[in-house]
């Protein structure tokens, strides 16, 4: 039998300013399987660049700001 394991997809979506990147820097420093993958998608480099500073654990990837984010997005995955 060829089993497949499916990823689990959370995802946190609520108002601006209501503690989502903060529950994510939380449940990342948190974890403590570092062989899990995670993906993280933020509309703003900042958010991105406050998540690497806040969890320096993790090898964040960012996008390259001369490609269309959507060319490295589809890399990423």
């Amino acid at each position: 039998m060829n089993y497949q394991i499916q990823p689990t997809i959370k995802v946190i979506d609520a108002n601006m300013g209501s503690g989502k990147t903060t529950y994510i820097i939380n449940q990342l420093n948190n974890e403590k399987d570092r062989s899990k993958r995670f993906f993280i998608v933020t509309l703003y480099l900042n958010e991105f660049y406050r998540l690497m500073k806040a969890i320096p654990s993790l090898c964040l990837k960012s996008p390259n700001e001369d490609d269309p984010k959507s060319k490295e997005l589809l890399q990423l995955i």
